[in-house]
């Protein structure tokens, strides 16, 4: 894996981390929690908010998810040495749904986010202008809050599984 960015410490990397069949039974898992399950999610606040941005799209966190999903999500989380699985979270979101520019929490020491579809939505690492369009399995890995990211309106339905390490 490149680092490609790396500013005031800040860094992230873009890689395969799923292989295709394992990103597509994840997304499968994804599109089959009942709709009760999401939380949606409509207001980004400070700290992580940068100029006044705004969110639209549906979260499930691993307290929400049945049991089975959670082991299954856990046994194809990658593995990073001196680093522990925090969390778990799929983000959903519908078309026109979108992220803001944020940052963030600084709570956890890397964050992968890990598209599950291929499409032409995707995030935009706003400190370098640098957009990574959707590719099933591939994943961006933040150090720390790293730099400024968001997802524009999107124009497909997507999913992206988010692992979080302490």
């Amino acid at each position: 894996m490149k680092v490609l960015f790396r500013n005031m410490g800040m860094t992230y990397v873009i890689s395969k981390y799923l292989d295709e069949e394992t990103a597509f039974k994840a997304k499968k898992y994804a599109e089959d929690l009942e709709d009760t399950r999401w939380v949606r999610r409509s207001q980004l606040t400070p700290p992580r908010q940068i100029d006044n941005s705004s969110c639209a799209y549906d979260f499930c966190g691993h307290s929400q998810m049945p049991k089975y999903v959670v082991e299954f999500f856990k046994s194809i989380a990658p593995q990073f040495e001196e680093y522990r699985l925090a969390e778990i979270a799929i983000n959903r979101y519908n078309v026109g749904d979108h992220l803001g520019k944020h940052r963030d929490v600084d709570y956890y020491r890397k964050n992968l986010v890990i598209a599950l579809q291929d499409s032409n939505d995707g995030v935009l690492i706003e400190d370098n202008n640098e957009f990574v369009k959707d590719s099933i399995g591939q994943g961006i890995c933040i150090d720390g809050i790293g730099p400024v990211h968001s997802v524009a309106p999107v124009n497909n339905k997507r999913y992206s599984l988010v692992y979080l390490y302490e």
